[in-house]
C-alpha cells in the first residue's frame, strides 16, 4: 500500500532523521526575502543555521531571480511602513478624540476630565514618533549598501542553479501550465492572475520571458531536473508561500497541515528517483533544526519568524493594520456603502457612542454597529451576549427603529465560522435586529479597501437569503 501511494505517507521518526542527515536543502524566494523583514537577532539565527547546512544549500535559479526582482521593493516596504505606523498613531489619537467627544462629557459628567487623558496620551504618542525618527535614519533605503545582500551571496556563492536553457523550453513549460492548473495540479495554480494591477505579467531577464503565474511551477520543475541530474535521493525545501498548492491541509477544529502535496511527492518520486521530500516553513526549519541538526536557535527568534511567515503576502501588500484602525476603517467603509446605497438619506454618528452609525430617512431610523474581529471569531458569541441588549434597547426606546451588527473578520476562513457561530447560536435575536458579516480586504492605499459581504437575517431559526455583493470602500 504504502509502495503505490507514498504521497499520502509521511515519514517515521527514523526516516526524519535520515532526511535531515542526508537531504539537500532547497530554499525558496520568499525565505531570502523574509530575512529583510525579521528582527536582526532572528535574522542572525536563521542565517547561522543556513551556514551550518550551507555544504548541502541549493536555490532554484527561479527562486534566485525571485529574490533579486522582488529585493527593493521588500526593502521599499520596510521604509514605508515608518508612515504608516504614523498614520496608525494619527488614527489612533483621532479615534479616541472623537470617541470622547460623542460622549460630551464636559457637559454630562462632573468628574471625568479627557483632557487630561488626552494630554497623556500625546506626550506618550510624541516620544514614540522620537524613537520612530530615530530608526527611521537607521533603516537601508533601496540605494543604500545592502549588507545582507552580500551575506546572502556570500553563502549562495556555487549553489545556484542553472537558468532555462532557452525560450521554448519556458513556453513549453507556460503550456503544460496551463493544462496542469485547469485541473488544480499542484504547485502554482494558486497564482493564477497573480499580477496585481499596474505590475507586469511577465519577468524579463537573460533573453527570457518568465511569466509571473507560472513562477512556482519553473521552480518545481527545476528542482525536478536537479534531482535526477544530481542523483538526489533525499530533499528539504523549505519555503513560506502557505498556499494550498504546496501543502496538504485538511479541515479539522480549524486548518491542519500535514505535509507536502501528495501529488508533489509522487511526481519528484516517478520522474526523479528521490526517495523523501518534505517541506517546512521557515519557523518549522529553526524549530527542527534544533532537534535534528543541534543548532542553537534562540525561541523568540522562532516566535519572531512565525509573526512574520504568519503574516504571509498580506503584511508586504500594506494589508497589516491595528486592531484599531481596521475598525476605522471598516467603519468609514460601512459608512461609504450606506452612502452609495441610499444617496438621499442622512448618515450620521450617533450622539450616544453607541451605534457608530445610524441611518436617517423619512421613514426610519437604522443603527449600523462595526465589530472588527481579529482571528478566531469565537469572540462573536460574547459581543451577542453583551450588545445585543442594548441595541434592543434602543430600539425599544424609539431612538432606534432596527439595528445591524456588521462583523468584520480579515481573513476568508473566518467568514463561514462567524456565520455558522450566528447561524447556530442558542441565544435569541430580538425583532428588528440582524447581523452582517464582512471580510475586509485592503488592497493599495490608493484604491481604498474592498469588501466581500454575506448578507443574511435571523428572523427565523435557519439561516436564510444568503446573498454575495462586492462593495468598494472609501479610500483610506
Amino acid at each position: 500500500m504504502r509502495t503505490s501511494f507514498l504521497g499520502y505517507y509521511r515519514p517515521d521518526e527514523e526516516q526524519f532523521s535520515e532526511l535531515w542527515k542526508n537531504c539537500v536543502f532547497i530554499l525558496d524566494a520568499n525565505v531570502l526575502l523574509n530575512l529583510y523583514r525579521y528582527p536582526k537577532e532572528a535574522r542572525d539565527d536563521l542565517l547561522r543555521v543556513l551556514h551550518q547546512v550551507s555544504d548541502r544549500l541549493w536555490v532554484p535559479y527561479q527562486a534566485a531571480l525571485e529574490y533579486q526582482e522582488n529585493r527593493l521593493g521588500v526593502i521599499a516596504g520596510q521604509v514605508r511602513r515608518f508612515d504608516e505606523v504614523r498614520e496608525v498613531l494619527a488614527e489612533t489619537r483621532k479615534c479616541l478624540e472623537e470617541g470622547l467627544a460623542r460622549l460630551q462629557l464636559k457637559k454630562r459628567h462632573s468628574a471625568i476630565e479627557p483632557d487630561q487623558l488626552l494630554a497623556k496620551v500625546e506626550e506618550v504618542f510624541s516620544e514614540f514618533r522620537g524613537e520612530l525618527d530615530t530608526l527611521e535614519q537607521e533603516q537601508p533605503d533601496v540605494y543604500d549598501d545592502d549588507e545582507l545582500r552580500d551575506q546572502i551571496d556570500s553563502l549562495l556563492e556555487g549553489k545556484i542553479g542553472p537558468p532555462p536553457e532557452s525560450q521554448s523550453e519556458l513556453d513549453r513549460i507556460f503550456e503544460e501550465g496551463r493544462i496542469r492548473y485547469e485541473h488544480k495540479h499542484p504547485p502554482g495554480y494558486g497564482d493564477t492572475g497573480k499580477a496585481q494591477p499596474g505590475e507586469r505579467e511577465t519577468c524579463s531577464y537573460g533573453g527570457l520571458a518568465f511569466r509571473r503565474e507560472y513562477g512556482d511551477l519553473i521552480l518545481w520543475f527545476q528542482i525536478i531536473e536537479a534531482a535526477k541530474a544530481k542523483e538526489l535521493k533525499h530533499i528539504i525545501f523549505v519555503t513560506d508561500d502557505e498556499k494550498e498548492d504546496w501543502w496538504w491541509t485538511v479541515k479539522s477544529r480549524g486548518k491542519k497541515t500535514i505535509g507536502p502535496r501528495p501529488e508533489l511527492v509522487e511526481e519528484l518520486h516517478r520522474k526523479a528517483g528521490v526517495s523523501s521530500f518534505y517541506m517546512y516553513n521557515s519557523e518549522r526549519f529553526l524549530e527542527f533544526a534544533k532537534q535534528y541538526l543541534g543548532a542553537q536557535v534562540d525561541q523568540e527568534s522562532i516566535d519572531q519568524v512565525r509573526e512574520i511567515v504568519q503574516l504571509g503576502e498580506a503584511e508586504w501588500k500594506g494589508r497589516r493594520r491595528t486592531s484599531i484602525a481596521y475598525h476605522m476603517q471598516a467603519e468609514r467603509a460601512v459608512a461609504q456603502w450606506l452612502r452609495d446605497l441610499c444617496p438621499n438619506d442622512e448618515i450620521v454618528s450617533s450622539e450616544r457612542g453607541f451605534p457608530d452609525l445610524v441611518l436617517v430617512s423619512d421613514r426610519d431610523r437604522i443603527g449600523y454597529e462595526v465589530k472588527y474581529i481579529r482571528g478566531e471569531p469565537t469572540f462573536i458569541r460574547h459581543m451577542m451576549r453583551e450588545r445585543v441588549f442594548r441595541g434592543y434597547h434602543e430600539i425599544n426606546e424609539g431612538r432606534l427603529d432596527s439595528l445591524k451588527f456588521v462583523v468584520v473578520v480579515d481573513d476568508e476562513e473566518e467568514v463561514e465560522k462567524a456565520i455558522d457561530i450566528l447561524s447556530r447560536s442558542r441565544y435569541e435575536i430580538p425583532d428588528g435586529i440582524s447581523f452582517v458579516v464582512g471580510l475586509l480586504e485592503p488592497s493599495e492605499r490608493e484604491r481604498g479597501a474592498i469588501w466581500h459581504l454575506s448578507l443574511f437575517s435571523f428572523s427565523k431559526p435557519n439561516v436564510e437569503g444568503v446573498a454575495q455583493v462586492n462593495l468598494a470602500a472609501s479610500k483610506c
